[in-house]
């Protein structure tokens, strides 16, 4: 039970975080759906999985912003090719030359 609270407390902490960032992308990326995973294991403070995103490109940009703190991540696919990243305290930092596109996908792996 207290696994599934922390988890919840998360979720919802990362939303807020997200959507302070979300409002200064509004014009750039529509993010039209989310596919998540998780892995807890308490005994090893440990949280691991995949996030799969999938959206439009609506302005051209040359960084997208995912709200990923203190994560760290064993691979990143845009499109199903592995394209250039950094993170901070903040979150993780997409380099890429976006162009308005319809149909587009992002791939994390975190452990």
């Amino acid at each position: 039970m207290r696994i599934l609270i922390l988890l919840l407390v998360i979720l919802q902490a990362t939303t807020v975080a997200a959507q302070e960032i979300r409002d200064l992308q509004i014009n750039q990326f529509d993010f039209q759906k989310v596919d998540a995973h998780i892995k807890i294991v308490p005994e090893e403070k440990l949280v691991s999985g995949s996030v799969n995103y999938q959206f439009e490109v609506l302005e051209s940009a040359d960084t997208l912003f995912i709200n990923a703190k203190e994560m760290e991540f064993s691979e990143l696919k845009l499109n199903g090719e592995e394209v250039e990243y950094y993170s901070d305290d903040k979150g993780i930092y997409i380099i890429y030359e976006f162009n308005i596109s319809k149909s587009n996908q992002l791939s994390l792996n975190y452990n």
